[in-house]
């Protein structure tokens, strides 16, 4: 499902982007995502806090920060890189996740943690190569 959603999410608004604008469209896949969501998850039978201003100024800066400005920047790219490349270089965003949680906020680093950074270094590899150059110099010997 990962790999569907970051498909989805670097080809599909590719061709849309210069007619009807980032900020367009970025409001609108984050509108469908939520409401997409909701339907798996109702916001009206989840539990709560208690809605204080710290708790609201934190939500406001992740929805506006972690979420809007970070994919409204990501369909930007589009405009200077390819698809491809995009998606290549979001593969990287645990393994910068992991590492700013280690550094910054003194999670402790796990197997688990290794095995998954590992797993994602080795996909972008293997994604990387070029397979028909590899075929070429194999058939040669």
């Amino acid at each position: 499902m990962a790999a569907l959603g970051t498909a989805t999410n670097t080809l599909l608004p590719r061709p849309i982007l210069p007619k009807y604008g980032v900020l367009n469209c970025t409001g609108w896949a984050l509108l469908i995502a939520g409401t997409v969501l909701n339907l798996a998850h109702p916001m009206w039978r989840q539990s709560r806090p208690p809605l204080t201003l710290p708790i609201v100024l934190l939500v406001l800066a992740i929805v506006l920060v972690g979420t809007v400005l970070a994919l409204a920047l990501y369909n930007i790219s589009f405009s200077y890189i390819q698809p491809t490349t995009a998606s290549l270089l979001n593969a990287f965003e645990p393994l910068s996740a992991t590492l700013f949680s280690v550094l910054l906020l003194g999670i402790p680093f796990t197997g688990f943690d290794a095995t998954g950074s590992l797993l994602v270094i080795v996909a972008v590899m293997c994604l990387t190569l070029d397979l028909r150059k590899y075929f070429r110099l194999l058939r040669r010997r």
